[in-house]
């Protein structure tokens, strides 16, 4: 969100609408902390790779 928001001039930012807020970062309620989404994406990221590992093992065994 930081890196999409930030310095980024929104349509509904200018002064001449009649929307009165726009805050695409201050609005935003995320269900969990940043240090559980980093927790969450580096479990996927251990998850992804020992499903990798595990289907090229396999694989392996295959062709043995």
């Amino acid at each position: 969100m930081l890196n999409e928001y930030t310095d980024l001039q929104l349509e509904c930012m200018r002064k001449d609408t009649s929307i009165q807020s726009c805050d695409p970062l201050g609005d935003f309620k995320s269900p969990q902390t940043l240090g559980e989404s980093i927790i969450a994406l580096a479990g996927m990221y251990f998850a992804c790779y020992a499903l990798a590992l595990l289907f090229m093992k396999m694989l392996s065994r295959k062709f043995e």
